[in-house]
């Protein structure tokens, strides 16, 4: 099964990481919000986006994260 393109835009606003996930197919983005105390990295926030957009496609006895690849953030 393919797994769709989503884009993730995290913005810093004070000491909260804000993230908005663009899915294919979705009227409206969803927006999620991480605190920097417990994700100090985008990349920490991408791969906890990451993780629950798995979760929630499928069971997570069956999610396999070793495959995932982050872009990188300059």
């Amino acid at each position: 099964m393919p797994v769709p393109t989503v884009h993730l835009l995290i913005t810093l606003r004070g000491p909260v990481w804000r993230v908005r996930i663009l899915i294919p197919g979705q009227p409206r983005p969803h927006w999620r919000a991480y605190r920097v105390a417990e994700y100090p990295t985008p990349e920490a926030v991408a791969r906890r986006c990451a993780e629950g957009l798995f979760a929630s496609e499928v069971a997570p006895e069956a999610v396999s994260y070793t495959h995932l690849t982050l872009p990188t953030i300059l």
